[in-house]
């Protein structure tokens, strides 16, 4: 017997029984459904008639959370053009761990990349896979910008999508965070997006810094007023 959950299969068995005895299998679908649809098909095919049914059920494509394919590592490597010249790279790792793969698209933002992309997909049986995209930054600079995944076009905010800032040196460290998608236009586009300025970070001064700087200024005011009496 062959099990399907939204036309792939999951598993075969092949139970051998003697007459007047029966068989019982239970399956837990939860890590197996399409999630870019909303009507899922399981299905049981026999030697006799085949047993199928269909599940209602609708995902949220933006929750990073569902089993579907997402951004989970980010790393920048040096490599060269068609002239032999040293151009940088974005190593985009993808994982999925879902069982359906969700063909798509990646594209990086930089200061100086405006819109570079390559096809991302983790393929059916496989964990994980890298795509690796060109950068226009020089390779011995400080690189920072955004990368955008979406199985349906990065001008599209539905499907299967995900986004990511991130800050790092070639070969070296890089730091990335998880946003919420942005569709934004392509390259060429009159609406083409370009990415400016980072994220908008607020730098946190801790409580003793407020209780010195408080210190301080009572201390101004009281030789202040101190130098007022004593000119009287």
């Amino acid at each position: 017997m062959n099990y399907y959950v939204d036309d792939l299969i999951i598993s075969h068995e092949s139970p051998e029984l003697d007459p007047g005895e029966t068989w019982n299998k239970t399956w837990d679908f939860s890590e197996q459904y399409d999630v870019t649809r909303d009507n899922h098909s399981v299905s049981i095919g026999t030697t006799g008639p085949d047993l199928e049914t269909t599940v209602q059920k609708d995902f949220d494509l933006s929750d990073p959370d569902i089993p579907a394919q997402r951004i989970a590592d980010v790393d920048l490597v040096e490599t060269t053009n068609e002239d032999g010249d040293p151009i940088a790279q974005a190593a985009i790792t993808f994982e999925n761990p879902s069982t359906h793969a969700n063909l798509g698209e990646v594209f990086v933002h930089t200061k100086e990349t405006h819109g570079s992309g390559e096809l991302a997909l983790v393929p059916i049986g496989e964990e994980e896979a890298t795509a690796y995209v060109d950068l226009n930054d020089d390779p011995d600079s400080t690189i920072e910008g955004e990368i955008r995944y979406n199985a349906q076009g990065i001008n599209q905010d539905h499907g299967v999508r995900d986004q990511m800032w991130f800050r790092g040196e070639v070969d070296g460290d890089v730091t990335f965070q998880r946003q919420e998608f942005e569709a934004v236009g392509y390259a060429g586009d009159d609406d083409a997006y370009r990415y400016d300025d980072p994220p908008l970070i607020v730098q946190y001064i801790p409580p003793y810094r407020y209780i010195a700087a408080g210190v301080m200024i009572a201390g101004i005011v009281l030789i202040a007023g101190a130098r007022r009496y004593w000119s009287r």
